[in-house]
């Protein structure tokens, strides 16, 4: 994964760093200053770092793959291929 900075003035994107991730993202969102992502059946919390993302913490427990990922304050709501919505926090 790529994480870019936005340019003055929304002129261009510079590089801040690349991460190797072990999946495929299917969704992404922010979530209290931080990068919530689906990959596969996997949730994981990453932080910004000075060299790479940094990950916070995980959940496994899903049934299938995440789709969408949308959080609303504290709170995180997203759908998985096989069923329906689900709030989790």
């Amino acid at each position: 994964m790529r994480c870019s900075q936005v340019l003055q003035g929304g002129r261009g994107l510079h590089l801040l760093h690349k991460t190797p991730l072990e999946g495929i993202p299917a969704a992404m969102c922010a979530f209290q200053d931080k990068l919530l992502v689906g990959m596969g059946s996997v949730l994981r919390l990453y932080d910004l770092g000075k060299k790479k993302l940094l990950r916070k913490c995980e959940l496994r427990s899903l049934p299938t793959m995440i789709t969408t990922l949308h959080s609303l304050g504290d709170r995180i709501y997203g759908t998985w291929a096989l069923a329906s919505g689900l709030g989790l926090g």
